[in-house]
């Protein structure tokens, strides 16, 4: 149980670490551009699949005996949908940002 928690806990980790460079890359880009990029928004992504990464944690705590297989991504549907949403902005914000970069179209 411990050594699923800490592979979960670091790969969440690592996840996060991602879109907070994205974030960055986008902070970085809107100030020397000019140009906006929505880089406060990337903050509403991480949250929501934090959130949801937090649940799957917690369900990895509170019932080890329950998780046959690991992950485990079919048990809480608010978690689901805290990661699908997070996972469906990020994309669009990604691609508004790629849009912007190579001289695009706008949000």
């Amino acid at each position: 149980m411990i050594a699923r928690f800490i592979l979960a806990l670091v790969a969440w980790i690592g996840v996060a670490a991602l879109q907070i460079v994205v974030m960055k890359i986008a902070q970085f880009f809107e100030r020397n551009s000019g140009k906006r990029s929505w880089y406060r928004a990337y903050l509403l992504p991480l949250v929501l699949n934090a959130a949801g990464a937090g649940s799957y944690l917690l369900h990895i705590i509170k019932e080890p005996a329950a998780l046959q297989t690991w992950p485990d991504f079919t048990g809480d549907p608010l978690a689901n949908l805290c990661l699908f949403l997070g996972g469906i902005l990020l994309i669009l914000l990604g691609a508004h940002l790629r849009d912007e970069m190579v001289g695009g179209g706008s949000l």
